[in-house]
């Protein structure tokens, strides 16, 4: 569809201030050591708050500036009650966003393609915190800048995502980190947001122990990502049940096994039908759920038991915390002609029970019932490919920076 004429005006004038801003205005924004920016999305925040909190506990001298849409302003001021010295930024104001953007030292996003239209300075470093490194590839609505134009450096768990993830930005492997995620810090550390939590939907289903299952979307709330996910097709929108009936089938194999499954919706995933009954033994959550009660989800996971994925990053995270993980491949073949992976042999990579139907779901539910966890072994042996553990992953994150 071509461009209106008020449109194509308002396309002008944009490009005419950012050419003014470049030439005129940056050039003489003195970068500033101290200050580092973040970019923050409302649905990816895990890795840049978790850092932001660590720098401001454990580096005094550093200035933290964050730049958030207006969605998210409550949660922040909350998260970060105990930092009043911390800079909360509107992401509309965006004079002031990019003022503290191109005069910080570091400026760090975890999702989005932030200096598109405006170049990031010499003496900057740019991070791309990511989200997470998972099995699926990069579809086609979801291209990004060539090399240099988006970031210095980008972070992921561990050595074998060098390869897949230097294709995947398309830049060089010399920009991937392989020193893990900030979030995983979380996994080290006791909440007692998140113990509580636990422990009150566990009293109120009567259950023993508590899964999570975290599907990766099928169906997304943004029209311009998950074009080739949409194409597969699904009788029903959870993956591997058949219908509502089956769903109130599963709650009485859990209630029964003493188990509560939480089901948390990604955040790009459409709201599932499901959410609309009410469950003993099955509870929906999504991001504003975790908000409104100050819990991130890398805090929630180590009071679980056991996790069911797909091709999420969240399994390769999961491996950390060394339990029982499932993986839902009820869709494989359609997801990898869709979509693909970023392994020749995903399911190599994958350690733990294969679900593809009902009956394997309910068989890997009914060995967590029982304790059982037959895939240690091969979890430990990918382990080594996947991960690069440490005791603070934070910490190493500002070792590597300062000395780069």
């Amino acid at each position: 569809m071509e461009m209106n004429p008020m449109d194509k005006g308002k396309q002008r004038i944009k490009k005419t201030v950012v050419r003014l801003l470049n030439s005129l205005l940056i050039p003489i924004l003195p970068i500033r050591g101290e200050r580092h920016t973040f970019l923050l999305t409302a649905q990816y925040t895990s890795n840049a708050l978790t850092y932001a909190s660590y720098l401001v506990k454990e580096k005094p001298s550093c200035r933290v500036i964050l730049i958030a849409e207006d969605s998210q302003l409550r949660h922040l001021q909350s998260f970060f009650s105990f930092a009043p010295e911390i800079k909360i930024v509107r992401e509309k104001d965006k004079l002031r966003k990019w003022i503290y953007v191109l005069t910080s030292k570091y400026v760090y996003f975890q999702h989005g393609h932030p200096f598109r239209h405006i170049k990031k300075r010499s003496g900057q470093k740019v991070i791309n915190l990511w989200h997470g490194c998972g099995y699926k590839r990069r579809g086609a609505s979801e291209a990004v800048p060539s090399d240099g134009d988006n970031f210095d450096f980008v972070l992921v768990p561990g050595p074998v995502f060098i390869e897949t993830k230097a294709e995947f930005f398309n830049c060089k492997k010399e920009r991937i980190l392989p020193i893990g995620y900030p979030e995983y810090d979380l996994f080290q550390r006791h909440s007692a947001r998140a113990e509580g939590f636990i422990k009150e939907i566990k009293a109120r289903s009567e259950s023993n122990k508590v899964v999570i299952w975290l599907p990766t979307y099928r169906k997304s709330v943004d029209p311009n990502v998950g074009a080739e996910e949409s194409r597969i097709g699904r009788a029903f929108d959870l993956p591997l049940l058949r219908d509502e009936k089956q769903t109130e089938e599963l709650n009485r194999f859990l209630k029964e096994r003493k188990i509560m499954l939480i089901i948390k919706r990604h955040p790009l995933q459409v709201r599932y039908k499901s959410e609309e009954f009410t469950y003993s033994n099955i509870l929906f959550l999504n991001n504003q759920d975790l908000a409104t009660r100050n819990i991130d989800l890398y805090e929630l996971l180590p009071y679980t038991n056991a996790l069911i994925s797909d091709y999420s990053s969240i399994a390769i995270d999961y491996m950390l915390l060394n339990r029982p993980i499932a993986f839902a491949l009820d869709d494989y073949d359609s997801y990898q002609a869709a979509r693909g992976f970023v392994f020749d042999n995903p399911l190599d990579y994958m350690p733990g029970h294969f679900i593809y139907d009902y009956q394997n779901l309910a068989a890997y539910l009914q060995d967590v019932a029982e304790g059982k966890d037959p895939y240690q072994e091969k979890r430990k042996a990918i382990m080594r490919f996947v991960h690069n553990p440490c005791d603070n992953y934070c910490e190493r994150l500002w070792d590597t920076l300062i000395n780069l």
